[in-house]
């Protein structure tokens, strides 16, 4: 929860020219889930990724009971994409974008504000070693990554569009979420 909310103190609160919003929304939520794993897998059945991470998650026994963390930070800053390329989205191709979200993730990469480029991969490396769930949506992108099924191998499934028709609406900010199963009932 540190390094994503931290993240969002060093990147979101400037503009492209590293002047400060003028307004700023900053917040994080968490929550603990008991659900029952059947109405959990159907709820998230039409989300590839996130139902191949909650049927690895869950397995074969959907009775013995399954529990997990939601942690989300978000922000109204102006996202990774933009953050990382120093130019508005509109300047930017949906391949240029998926390519800067993906290169924030790389070990000691940082848009030069006051960080060490180290936030992210903490989160991911911790999300690797419990088999947790990332998701990240910001500017036009959907960024999700499966660790329970992955691994240590970061395998992304990034969506620019729903249903492969429509494309993404442009938000501002950024929303992270991070799922981890926490055990049995």
């Amino acid at each position: 929860l540190y390094e994503a909310f931290r993240n969002t103190h060093d990147h979101a609160r400037q503009d492209l020219d590293a002047s400060p919003l003028k307004k700023s929304v900053r917040g994080f939520f968490a929550s603990h889930n008991i659900p029952d794993a059947n109405d959990l897998l159907q709820a998230v059945s039409e989300n590839e990724t996130l139902a191949g991470f909650f049927q690895s998650s869950i397995g074969d026994d959907r009775d013995s009971g399954f529990s997990y963390l939601s942690i989300s930070t978000f922000d109204s800053g102006i996202g990774f994409a933009q953050s990382w390329t120093k130019k508005p989205l509109e300047e930017l191709s949906l391949a240029q974008e998926s390519q800067a979200v993906l290169s924030c993730f790389e070990k000691h990469s940082s848009s030069g504000r006051s960080s060490d480029g180290k936030g992210l991969v903490r989160i991911t490396d911790y999300l690797s070693e419990h088999q947790g769930f990332l998701s990240l949506r910001t500017g036009r992108t959907l960024l999700s990554i499966d660790y329970a099924t992955t691994g240590k191998q970061i395998v992304p499934t990034i969506r620019t569009e729903i249903d492969d028709k429509y494309p993404l609406e442009k938000i501002s900010g950024t929303a992270l979420t991070l799922i981890l199963p926490t055990g049995s009932r």
